[in-house]
């Protein structure tokens, strides 16, 4: 049996046809997920006031949950490393971060190690239990962190300007400021 034969003048077969194709799949892909378009200029301002709504109140959650997740974070490191200092010393949290990546994001795999390095958590221990806790907070301040979720990286100086406003909450907001942007 032989391929079923196709003349090479069919629309469809040549270059301008298939990205007429690809064009055509595309807008109708568009208009399925987009939905039909709004007639009126009113149905335009329903809609674009719904979706900064649904925008708005997803940033209120995102960051409601970056708050809880330090907290819970401040509470691990109480009990696991009182002493740490976030900046000033060779060994303060803030140079550690820095030596470990001077750029803006950090990637997880860093952020853990440099994590482990400050606080001496016991995550990823080979020679003792590690503490599955620790790790489970870590995971959630990274993910937290993480804007798209797509491994792209914390921005390390946002979360230990968070990190200072949880940990030292009578300090004047002034002072988190200069420390976070001064």
């Amino acid at each position: 049996a032989s391929a079923p034969f196709v003349p090479a003048t069919r629309w469809h077969a040549t270059k301008l046809g298939a990205e007429h194709e690809e064009r055509v799949q595309h807008r109708r892909l568009r208009a399925e997920i987009d939905g039909p378009r709004p007639a009126s200029q009113q149905e335009k301002d329903a809609q674009l006031a719904l979706f900064l709504h649904a925008t708005d109140e997803r940033a209120r959650r995102e960051d409601a949950y970056r708050w809880e997740v330090l907290i819970e974070l401040k509470d691990v490191v109480q009990k696991q490393a009182p002493n740490v200092t976030l900046a000033g010393r060779e060994s303060a949290v803030y140079e550690q971060m820095y030596r470990s990546e001077p750029g803006e994001r950090m990637l997880k795999p860093r952020f853990l190690i440099c994590m482990r390095k400050v606080f001496g958590f016991k995550i990823a221990s080979t020679d003792e239990a590690s503490d599955s806790r620790t790790g489970f907070v870590l995971e959630r301040v990274y993910n937290a962190f993480d804007p798209t979720g797509a491994n792209t990286g914390v921005d390390w100086r946002l979360l230990l300007t968070m990190y200072r406003v949880v940990s030292l909450p009578l300090v004047l907001f002034r002072e988190h400021l200069l420390f976070g942007f001064g």
